[in-house]
């Protein structure tokens, strides 16, 4: 066994607080290991350096540890002191010095035997509990609702603001005072000291509702949510209510709904805090974070120190982000930072309704408004300990009041601009209402309606307006729109009682208007002056007789005169094939050149009689449609101009069968001699011809011919189809003018359309429509 000494020392080197035995001559005489974990110097620096503890005392602390050095010992006292050293690397760190004197057998004094114990962070514990505390209590105090803590006797012992702003007495004036006998009406005091005491037998929470009478004499009716806090033996120790003032909330079931939630939301915070009261910052979170409201709390540098969920979310910023974090590194902005700096330094709150703000690192968000307070923190000094910043987001309510307002100042403008546009339209417009019709609107034009007998204005009934007949006629077409719920449409002539003044016509509209039950009850009238009109209709009418009139003369007399010129021409055609074949061996070359003028002249005249009478037939003639051969019509075609394709050596490409359409054949013929001879003429050297034919969605045969020639340009392709003579470039070629005005002629008139696609240097393609057989026979 080790001898008593050895297990004394053995437990000395094994214990956490820097253990020593200080001799009076100042050496030591012992010195635990935890010296080195405590300063950072070993025990073999102390033992070569006794002063060395004093040296490393902090300097505003050193004088009070000498002079404890200097006292004599009396008896055993046990002395303490709280202490700055200053460790090897620099840190400061607190002990706890506990040292009394030691004394041998005989009563000699033989030294002081201490320990110093590392305090450091007890004491920034009990700091940041102190900090917390000031936190919770300036919340409690700043509270919008009214919150009174009583004692087991009912006596008060915290009254915060809310409270004094109600009743206008301090805390000071009704702490330790019993809360029935200071603030309640006589008949309310029985019924809240059996509330209270069933708080006391563990009744709790419970809600009750009673009148506080103010210092002014003015009542508050108020709802209260009461909890309890009990002490380790289960008795009561404190009531803990919050309350809220609902004189105004009776007035209106809405206000009262929307206080019983809010009474509601603060009884549960309330029951909170009353069963974690010890853990006063567990409660201050859980108070923070079930508000609608973005709550931070900075330190007077303006670090944040606390925030709840809400003002992360609407920050944009997570916790972590926030804490610790410069308000104004995260949110720059200089006139806030100027309120900041005033409420840190005068200690006087402030409040902003709708403050706008700008998140210059969130530029999407716009700009912001906020509803903000700033409340200063003091310590018991009267020294701002931190900042309560509390702020509420309405930008949306701001918007949406610009909102308002700019659709009621367009509303205005359209309003005004409708009544401008009323009076000026050149429509007349009136509004009728009523069994016996009578006007609630009229514009200018409508007041300057010939007939009337009296200017119309709201409140004249029609047959104050109108002469008799006038107004049973209007007022019928009213009834009509009325019962009919449908708009009546007339043409009225109207003549002016001045004799000056030329008859009027008017398109009158009467148009149903429907209530918001969708039934009738006014009827639009809309007056429209269509007199010129009218007079340009008339004048068309009669210009269009004239013209139809002449035409038929125009058709008529060129029908008589192709008639009677195709018989000379036949003579003349025959006359000079004959003198072509009985002189063209003998005669001279230049003979023979005008006998072959005379032969062509002969044949193109015979062309013009026939496209004439081609003309003529298909504008006044009525045909039978037939299903047509096409390949047949095309075999025709080929021979018949047969000579030219083998004078331009042209290349004709054919399909191997057609479809069938209906039609006439001596005109679908007619149409395609004019455009083969037309591809052949203008068509590349040598023309190459390739005609085809496809199906339309519209149950209609596409024919086509493509050539190889030069292509049209857009403003030569407008004047295609249209009666006009040849340009001169033409004439050399042998065309007339009248082939593709007959084609469009007759293709027009056996129901089908025609048509061109053509671009320079691509050739065109002229194309015709006519009716499908098959369609027809499905039919």
């Amino acid at each position: 066994m080790p001898s008593s000494e050895e297990r004394l020392r053995l437990v000395a080197e094994f214990t956490y607080d820097w253990e020593y035995w200080l001799a009076p001559d100042g050496t030591y005489l012992y010195l635990s290991p935890s010296c080195e974990r405590v300063t950072g110097y070993s025990r073999a620096e102390f033992f070569r350096d006794p002063d060395l503890f004093l040296r490393i005392l902090h300097p505003e602390d050193r004088p009070r540890m000498e002079e404890h050095l200097q006292e004599q010992p009396r008896g055993h006292d046990q002395r303490e002191l709280d202490l700055r050293i200053i460790t090897r690397t620099g840190e400061v760190r607190w002990i706890g010095h506990v040292c009394q004197p030691v004394y041998a057998s005989d009563g000699t004094w033989l030294g002081w035997r201490g320990s110093n114990r590392d305090i450091t962070n007890r004491l920034q514990a009990q700091q940041e509990l102190r900090r917390e505390r000031d936190f919770a209590s300036a919340i409690l105090s700043t509270a919008g609702a009214l919150i009174v803590v009583l004692d087991s006797e009912g006596r008060i012992v915290r009254f915060n603001q809310t409270c004094e702003q109600v009743t206008g007495y301090t805390v000071d004036e009704v702490r330790d005072q019993r809360v029935w006998d200071v603030l309640l009406l006589e008949e309310d005091k029985e019924p809240v000291k059996a509330v209270f005491a069933d708080l006391a037998r563990g009744y709790f929470p419970n809600r009750f509702e009673n009148v506080w009478v103010a210092r002014d004499g003015s009542r508050h009716l108020l709802a209260w949510s009461n909890t309890a806090l009990l002490n380790q033996q289960g008795d009561l120790e404190h009531v803990i209510a919050i309350g809220i003032d609902v004189t105004e909330q009776r007035q209106a079931e809405e206000e009262r709904e929307q206080l019983l939630a809010r009474f509601e939301h603060e009884r549960e915070v309330v029951a909170g805090l009353a069963a974690r009261l010890a853990l006063e910052w567990d409660t201050l979170q859980t108070i923070m974070e079930h508000t609608h409201a973005n709550l931070a709390y900075l330190d007077p540098q303006f670090n944040f120190l606390a925030v709840n969920s809400a003002y992360c979310q609407q920050s944009g910023h997570s916790r972590e982000e926030l804490l610790g974090r410069n308000h104004f590194e995260l949110f720059p902005d200089a006139e806030n930072q100027v309120i900041f700096q005033r409420v840190r330094d005068t200690g006087e709150e402030v409040s902003f309704r709708a403050k706008p703000f700008h998140y210059l690192d969130q530029p999407e968000r716009g700009v912001t408004y906020w509803d903000w307070t700033l409340v200063p923190v003091k310590d018991a000094d009267g020294q701002v300990q931190g900042l309560v910043f509390s702020l509420l987001d309405v930008t949306e309510q701001i918007r949406q009041a610009g909102e308002r307002e700019r659709l009621l100042q367009e509303n205005r403008a359209q309003r005004e601009f409708l009544e401008h546009l009323l009076q000026s339209a050149p429509v007349g417009v009136a509004v009728v209402k009523g069994e016996d019709p009578r006007f609630e609107l009229v514009n200018a034009t409508y007041q300057s309606i010939p007939g009337m007998r009296e200017m119309p204005g709201a409140g004249r009934a029609i047959a104050e307006v109108f002469d008799d007949d006038t107004a049973r006629k209007t007022e019928q077409l009213v009834e009509q729109a009325f019962q009919s719920n449908e708009t009546v449409s007339v043409r009225e002539g109207r003549n002016s009682t001045e004799p000056d003044r030329p008859h009027k016509f008017w398109d009158v509209d009467y148009v149903p208007m429907h209530d918001d039950a969708g039934e009738v009850e006014r009827v639009l009238i809309l007056a429209h002056d269509v007199t010129e009109q009218v007079r340009a209709e008339t004048a068309l009418r009669r210009q269009n007789e004239e013209l139809q009139a002449l035409t038929q003369e125009l058709d008529a007399y060129a029908h008589t005169v192709a008639h009677d010129l195709k018989q000379p021409l036949a003579i003349l055609t025959g006359y000079a094939d004959l003198l072509y074949e009985e002189e063209a061996p003998s005669a001279s070359e230049y003979s023979l050149k005008l006998m072959e003028t005379l032969q062509t002249t002969a044949a193109k005249m015979t062309e013009i009689v026939e496209s004439l009478l081609l003309l003529a037939e298909a504008r006044q003639g009525e045909v039978v449609m037939e299903p047509l051969d096409m390949g047949r019509v095309l075999e025709s075609v080929c021979q018949r101009l047969a000579p030219m394709i083998e004078e331009h050596g042209a290349e004709v490409v054919l399909p191997d069968s057609w479809p069938t359409v209906l039609g006439y054949g001596p005109w679908v013929e007619s149409a395609w001699v004019n455009y083969v001879s037309n591809a052949i003429r203008y068509g590349g050297s040598p023309p190459r011809l390739e005609l085809g034919a496809c199906h339309e969605p519209d149950g209609t045969v596409c024919f086509w011919i493509d050539d190889n020639g030069p292509g049209l340009t857009p403003e030569e392709q407008a004047v295609l189809f249209t009666s006009r003579l040849p340009a001169k470039e033409d004439r050399g070629k042998g065309s007339h003018g009248l082939g593709l005005t007959i084609v469009r002629r007759v293709v027009q008139k056996l129901g089908g359309k025609v048509g061109v696609k053509s671009a320079p240097n691509q050739g065109s393609r002229f194309w015709f429509t006519l009716r499908s057989a098959d369609l027809d026979q499905d039919r």
